[in-house]
């Protein structure tokens, strides 16, 4: 378990979910998968998940910077007077997420909530209470979103459209795979959560952590990524489940009582992208292009993917990718000197909240001390990691935020046996 954690950042299941991998076909065989029928399957898992909302208040839209939460935003417009809709958004200053999503609100004259997660302190106490409720998971992201719903004034007639799994289904984790090994080796690859240093002991395999592959509809990568990353990982993170092991477009309930809805959980439509042909999902083509059409003003708004300018200016773009990529040449070639492309980060710049908050370091320092105590991890020099870190020699905020989540899930976790 610890070294499973240690290299996921979660833990997988030991066994896939049946009924994420059986899902059946809702659909007579015909399946149309022009842009029309693309936009007619959007607007149906959007209405199936609607008809779950447990009040009648207002549609809630959390908005960053990516497709799918705009894509909602976009539906929601659709089917609710502006009055009815708010939007939030949540990160730092100057990151995409965070400003992205109030750029939109302002242009469509939305209520927006905009949360500045650099004002939250955190305390061990306070992501105690994350872990027994999200055990196992990413624990920063997980507590950010967490104090996201508090914070949002949000009545218990509420409900919040949620962008989980929007990427998945169509085609923004595709992997070129011939066989299961490959799958699982590639997958694997692209699941470890800290790169620069090998956390977990020196002969771990991290493919054997993962469930057996059964023949499905899905894709290897796919099915990997449905019921091992989004069930294990992402869900307790975005939603107020543990685990999600079923399709549907309700995903359980907020602590204010207000509902959280996936339309992208939607079964049906699962059923029509599991069966849509590979070129149709490759770089999401079929679903980018549907969007673009469906919500034209929407879409020619700046994005994360346009590096926070608008999609038109081919020259603003080209400038912006330009620092991009200068800021991630010094950042790693030259770490002291300070310089990191910082925008497109989720949440925080961990790195420098690392370095320079008091609230990060206590909290690292009380996970270091009981990790050492307990020698939960004797093979890894905590002390001389977190000095490194703080001394700039390299960015091991990811490795640090994993050792403070081990630590929290241990000590919270009373089913483990330390010994």
């Amino acid at each position: 378990m610890i070294n499973d954690y240690l290299y996921y950042g979660y833990l997988p299941p030991s066994s896939m979910s049946r009924p994420l991998i059986d899902l059946p076909n809702h659909f007579d065989g015909k399946h149309d998968y022009s842009l029309t029928g693309a936009s007619e399957a959007f607007d149906r898992a959007v209405d199936n998940a609607l008809s779950k909302a447990s009040g009648y208040g207002c549609c809630v839209v959390p908005l960053s910077g990516g497709w799918d939460s705009r894509a909602l935003l976009g539906a929601a417009l659709e089917r609710f007077p502006k009055y009815k809709i708010k939007t939030i958004s949540f990160g730092a200053p100057g990151l995409l997420d965070f400003e992205i999503g109030g750029q939109i609100a302002k242009n469509y004259n939305l209520e927006h909530c905009a949360i500045d997660l650099s004002s939250h302190h955190i305390t061990w106490e306070e992501l105690s209470k994350t872990v027994k409720e999200s055990p196992w998971t990413y624990t920063l992201s997980s507590h950010y979103n967490k104090i996201v719903y508090i914070n949002s004034a949000l009545s218990n007639d509420d409900f919040v459209l949620s962008g989980f799994l929007g990427d998945v289904l169509t085609g923004g984790h595709l992997s070129d795979t011939d066989t299961k090994a490959t799958a699982a080796n590639i997958f694997v690859k692209g699941q470890r959560r800290e790169k620069k240093i090998w956390l977990p002991q020196e002969t771990y395999d991290p493919v054997e952590a993962l469930p057996e592959l059964p023949t499905s509809g899905w894709s290897d990568g796919e099915a990997l990524d449905l019921t091992v990353r989004q069930s294990r990982c992402i869900a307790p993170i975005v939603t107020p489940l543990t685990h999600w092991d079923d399709w549907g477009g309700s995903v359980g309930e907020l602590p204010s009582g207000a509902s959280m809805l996936a339309p992208f959980a939607d079964p049906e439509w699962a059923g029509y992208w599991r069966m849509a042909p590979i070129e149709m999902k490759v770089n999401k083509k079929l679903y980018t292009a549907m969007l673009k059409e469906k919500y034209p003003r929407l879409f020619a708004m700046p994005s994360k993917y346009s590096l926070g300018v608008p999609a038109s200016s081919n020259y603003k773009y080209r400038v912006a990718k330009l620092k991009r990529q200068v800021q991630h040449h010094f950042g790693k070639r030259l770490p002291g000197l300070g310089i990191r492309y910082v925008k497109g980060e989720n949440y925080l710049d961990f790195a420098t909240a690392i370095r320079k908050r008091k609230d990060f370091q206590l909290v690292i320092q009380q996970a270091i001390n009981y990790l050492k105590k307990n020698a939960i991890v004797p093979w890894i020099d905590l002390d001389l990691l977190y000095k490194m870190h703080l001394d700039r020699k390299s960015d091991y905020s990811r490795a640090l935020m994993v050792l403070v989540g081990l630590a929290l899930n241990i000590e919270s976790n009373s089913t483990y046996n330390l010994n």
